[in-house]
């Protein structure tokens, strides 16, 4: 009978602890600060005059500091200051880790209208189980003809 007892008591410390170690688990994917990526700066438009067709690509430069292997899930959208907004397909980037520079392109659909825009990305992180991180990144103005 108090092999039993004794049984009990270290199955109750064993839960107690497995229980305290995962709190501290999820309190550190919950609280961590997480920065999976960050610009140098405003993401730049290479197209000639910084004018487009619509229909034709956008040229731009990223300059990131990417700090981590995870792939993002990116929502694109064309957003023109007459308020006309244009979501693009989804897509996941694989970006290398650490400073690089790219040359990303970007379709225009033949659906927006002669406007001043910008291009806004989202990039949706999952850190753990538990946390996403979202960044958000815009270009440089841009007119469509």
């Amino acid at each position: 009978m108090m092999k039993c007892h004794y049984c009990l008591v270290y199955l109750s410390y064993a839960t107690l602890a497995a229980a305290f170690v995962l709190l501290c688990v999820v309190i550190f994917w919950g609280a961590y600060p997480y920065d999976p990526v960050s610009t140098h700066g405003q993401i730049v438009v290479l197209n000639e005059g910084k004018s487009i067709t619509s229909g034709d690509s956008i040229v731009t430069l990223w300059d990131i500091k990417k700090n981590t292997n995870i792939r993002p899930e990116v929502e694109r959208q064309i957003v023109c200051e007459s308020g006309f907004v244009q979501q693009l397909t989804s897509q996941q980037i694989n970006l290398d880790e650490g400073n690089n520079v790219y040359r990303l392109m970007v379709a225009l659909p033949d659906v927006i209208p002669p406007d001043v825009c910008q291009v806004h990305w989202t990039a949706v992180y999952q850190m753990n189980p538990i946390r996403q991180v979202t960044e958000k990144f815009t270009s440089e103005k841009f007119e469509v003809l």
